[in-house]
């Protein structure tokens, strides 16, 4: 399920916005899909919820520390003051740092007549921990802003356009015409394939596969043997299968090199004779005349047609033919594949040698054959098959279309035959890399060119159900596996495709985010709602005292009377009134006051606040209710 670099899917291949089901390891699971605009705006939107979802969290601990009762002292209501009107955690923790600090420094001057005492341990603690928990609901919010968004995006999948489904059929053996436009359908395939491999590395694509060269050092027979095994395996995962992810392609496989089923040289015709298994019926002739030698070396795959091609043990066999006889080369080499020998100097400044070129090389003739097997084993479960055709009617949550596409890729021939016989001339590197013909034998490797081709084939076959939404509807009489009768079979659109472009989200993280921000909203709600209520204990006095407009409005009042013009029942006050703020003039770290009129009285009395003694405005409180509403009028 993988994407690969080589091709992007076409908008209208894919759905977005639509719940559907993910395939992964641990079994499908709820998603949605979107394009990378709308993933990025979901994504933003889940940083978003996360914060939100944060903020109420910290207004619900607000709630639970200015519910407990604590120590009752004025120290301890200054903490709640200072909790309670944090918007946020941050700045809660820094003023109750700065609280905290300043009580370790000051003891509790209520115990003794005003002076300082030895700080009052659980005031000490409470501002501490609450600070500590306002750090970590502040770090928690930022770091998991980020992390939730990448939690909740689990791939670049999603369900595929059912209109948008090709697959050609695998065509008749006595069909030559569908036979060659089959081939023609199949070589995009190929080539994307081979692409991707070119712009992979060793750590994304190539660490998948399995690739041992087993080639003894010597010389055996006095000719260079080259020898490797190949392996890989695929999920139903890796395919896109929505409703199989369990299912598992296993691929081995092995080759070596042949010396001896070369046949004939003709040299009146130009042609080497191979016979494939030393069968008469399978030879392959290799062509080297003035006009082949300046192409690039090629390569032939066949499968063993006869009785003996496949194993009782499901082993298919094949065999790979390189055509490199008399390609001329800058470099010396002894690869089996690539191994020359000098050319004489009248064949280097005859007219043979292409312009700007003067090989001094050419590659020997009788260039030994890869002898090659491969198994592919389908497992779900207990169920094992070598065929993907012969897992029909096992019970797997695979639907016949998309069995039958399966046994059009992979039953008629192993995957690196398909590719290597639609690749054509760019199934060798070596080939790709030539120059009129002219090649670097030094460079050129046999165990490259086959490494190459087995890791296309693991991308080709990771990618068979991508490419049934590659090829178009607008092809005409050739059959459609999945629509045989222009009728799209049920289950063929159970698979998803992969692209950069695509963004995947899952709806069940979506949906517990959403729940848990929903909670959290309701439960403050609830809880100031509660606060709301007429009456009630001291505890829901605390959450509407300590509001800022409140606390102002205690500033002028007293126990004895209610400040005039703004009654306790009002969050504002009169527009009449004024009042004003000053810091003393004497003390050079007062922290402000604030005074009914911004006048020289008020000043004097708030200067006298500052020295200690008692003014007429402290003096106004201690006066019976009628007197004092006289004084103020």
């Amino acid at each position: 399920m993988n994407a690969d670099v080589y091709t992007e899917a076409a908008r209208n291949t894919y759905i977005t916005s639509k719940p559907f089901s993910f395939p992964s390891d641990s079994g499908s699971r709820w998603a949605v899909a979107f394009t990378s605009s709308g993933g990025t705006i979901m994504t933003a939107g889940i940083s978003v919820a996360v914060t939100i979802a944060f903020s109420t969290l910290w207004n619900l601990l607000c709630v639970l520390a200015v519910v407990y009762k604590g120590t009752g002292s004025r120290r301890h209501y200054a903490a709640l003051a200072t909790i309670w009107n944090s918007n946020e955690p941050w700045f809660a923790f820094r003023h109750l740092t700065t609280h905290t600090w300043h009580s370790i420094h000051k003891g509790d001057p209520e115990k003794q007549g005003g002076g300082e005492s030895k700080p009052n341990s659980a005031d000490l603690w409470y501002g501490a921990i609450m600070a500590l928990i306002a750090l970590v609901v502040f770090c928690c919010s930022i770091t998991l802003g980020i992390i939730v968004p990448s939690l909740i995006r689990i791939g670049s999948s999603a369900p595929v356009t059912p209109d948008s489904l090709f697959y050609p059929a695998t065509p008749p053996f006595d069909d030559p015409i569908q036979i060659i436009r089959h081939f023609g359908l199949q070589a995009p395939s190929a080539m994307r394939s081979l692409g991707s491999v070119e712009t992979s590395d060793d750590i994304t694509v190539r660490r998948k596969v399995q690739f041992k060269d087993e080639s003894p050092p010597n010389l055996i027979g006095g000719n260079r043997i080259a020898q490797f095994s190949y392996g890989y395996s695929l999920t139903g995962v890796d395919f896109g299968l929505q409703r199989a992810p369990h299912l598992r392609y296993t691929v081995e496989g092995a080759c070596k090199t042949e010396y001896g089923w070369f046949f004939s040289d003709n040299s009146t015709a130009f042609n080497e004779v191979y016979r494939l298994w030393n069968d008469s019926n399978q030879a392959v002739a290799v062509p080297y005349s003035p006009n082949d030698i300046k192409l690039g070396p090629r390569v032939t795959f066949r499968t063993n047609v006869s009785p003996d091609g496949i194993t009782p043990d499901g082993k298919v066999t094949y065999a790979v033919v390189v055509s490199s006889t008399r390609r001329l080369s800058v470099t010396d080499s002894s690869d089996p594949w690539y191994t020359t020998e000098a050319r004489t100097p009248s064949e280097v400044s005859s007219a043979q040698s292409p312009a700007g070129f003067k090989p001094q090389f050419k590659v020997l003739p009788r260039r030994p054959v890869l002898s090659c097997w491969q198994k592919d084993t389908w497992t779900d479960g207990s169920i094992t098959e070598i065929y993907p055709s012969l897992l029909k009617g096992k019970g797997l949550k695979l639907s016949d279309p998309l069995i039958d596409v399966l046994d059009a890729a992979f039953g008629s021939a192993p995957v690196i035959v398909n590719i290597g016989s639609a690749a054509g001339d760019s199934a060798l590197l070596s080939r790709t890399t030539s120059a009129n013909g002219v090649i670097s034998a030094k460079d050129s490797s046999l165990i490259a060119d086959m490494r190459r081709l087995v890791v296309a084939s693991f991308v080709s076959s990771r990618g068979v159900f991508a490419d049934a939404t590659m090829y178009g509807t607008a092809i005409k009489d050739y059959k459609n596996v999945l629509k045989p009768d222009g009728v799209l079979l049920s289950g063929a659109e159970e698979f998803v495709v992969s692209d950069p472009n695509i963004q995947t989200f899952s709806l069940t993280g979506l949906v517990v985010l959403g729940a848990v921000l929903g909670a959290l909203v309701l439960t403050v709600s609830g809880v100031m709602i509660c606060a709301k209520v007429p009456g009630g204990s001291n505890v829901w006095a605390r959450l509407k005292v300590l509001s800022p407009p409140q606390l102002l409005r205690c500033v002028y009042e007293s126990e004895i009377r209610p400040v005039h013009g703004w009654p306790c029942t009002s969050l504002v006050p009169n527009l009449e009134l004024k009042t004003g703020v000053a810091c003393c003039k004497k003390e050079r770290y007062c922290k402000g006051h604030f005074g009914k009129e911004r006048d020289q009285t008020n000043e004097e009395n708030r200067q006298l606040l500052c020295s200690g003694e008692e003014s007429p405005a402290v003096e106004m409180t201690k006066m019976p209710s009628a007197q004092a509403r006289e004084v103020d009028a």
